[in-house]
């Protein structure tokens, strides 16, 4: 049975040197359109059809996805590309193949599909993709000129500089955005899982699954596997077993005994589900508000939100809870009125009143 083509997305840029006045007639150096291929097709069989239909020579087409040059044995399912994403098919001359390449010391270190995503709308672990763009004018149409080398080059803005073929801007840097293989919806990575290949035990329950198996690593190469990850993780939230791990925040550590790794990321406490997370930020916050100096607790009994204020002045006492907008004094905290005036007259020590 023959497999269902697909329509695939191409942006076109002429960027050879010269461009002979035959060919000129027949092609555009910049232009969009879309191409009808199979799943099945690799990328030079992608490349054929793009120069077929701009009218250059098959070995000056590059195709290029998420900034870098593709394998020409690469398919097109292999990709995993959305309706929205487009390849960028470049025509170069010969000698610019090498400069289309960018310069890694990890040439493996960001496939295309290696990532784990949280995402929202499919609630739950899936496979993600990596997509760049533009931090500019947000153009995918984009060649990276050096590879990520670590997770900060990737979540961290200005660090992979690229060029962008759209606007063409003397300093442009890459915008990474994850995404969600199966509903297409960005999503969040979660840094701590990978893929068992090495078919390594769960350091919890003993048992190895197969190489598709996903589990949680927080850097110490000690594997644990998805479903006792997220049980560990309801376990220690519900025991209160969390604690304050500066700069990582509210977290908790690798269960192995005596080791010091933590969860460096918040975004992997979502596998709590969604009314436990809002506990945890809920938690998170209360722990963050206890340590500084200028930090609240509402006393109200169906609020008790932790919130930071900044300095009052010497006659303004007053504080406004930014959750259920009610004022207090910050020094008696009495959740009706001010007391303070009442206890001096009463012949109480006004030092005897909790600062917070």
């Amino acid at each position: 049975m023959a497999a269902t083509s697909q329509e695939v997305l191409i942006s076109f840029r002429d960027r050879s040197s010269s461009t002979s006045a035959e060919t000129s007639l027949n092609a555009t150096r910049s232009l969009h359109f879309t191409i009808e291929v199979s799943p099945e097709d690799t990328v030079t069989k992608i490349a054929s059809k793009v120069a077929e239909r701009t009218g250059r020579s098959a070995s000056e087409i590059r195709l290029l996805l998420c900034g870098r040059e593709l394998s020409g044995s690469a398919t097109l399912e292999s990709l995993m590309l959305s309706a929205q994403t487009a390849i960028l098919a470049l025509a170069v001359d010969a000698e610019t193949k090498k400069s289309l390449k960018p310069k890694s010391k990890n040439a493996g270190g960001t496939t295309v599909g290696s990532f784990h995503v949280y995402c929202k709308g499919c609630e739950g672990v899936t496979r993600g993709k990596l997509r760049m763009y533009c931090d500019h004018c947000e153009s995918s149409a984009v060649i990276a000129r050096k590879e990520p080398n670590g997770w900060s080059d990737v979540l961290y803005s200005k660090r992979i500089p690229i060029y962008c073929t759209d606007c063409e801007g003397e300093q442009c840097y890459a915008r990474f955005t994850f995404k969600c293989i199966g509903c297409k919806e960005v999503a969040v990575v979660l840094r701590h899982l990978r893929a068992n290949r090495e078919k390594e035990k769960c350091v919890i329950c003993g048992e190895s699954d197969d190489d598709s198996a996903v589990v949680g690593d927080l850097g110490c190469r000690h594997p644990i596997c998805l479903s006792c990850f997220e049980a560990y993780l309801l376990t220690t939230f519900e025991q209160s077993q969390f604690s304050m791990k500066p700069p990582h925040g509210y977290t908790v550590s690798c269960p192995v005994y005596g080791c010091d790794f933590c969860v460096t990321d918040a975004h992997h406490f979502r596998l709590l589900g969604s009314e436990n997370y809002k506990k945890y930020q809920e938690n998170a916050a209360e722990k963050f508000v206890a340590m500084q100096e200028d930090g609240h607790f509402c006393p109200r009994a169906d609020c008790g939100a932790a919130f930071m204020v900044e300095p009052w002045e010497e006659d303004d006492r007053l504080v406004l809870c930014p959750k259920c907008f009610h004022t207090f004094c910050s020094l008696c905290r009495n959740p009706e009125k001010c007391i303070c005036d009442d206890t001096v007259g009463g012949g109480r020590n006004a030092e005897s009143h909790p600062n917070h």
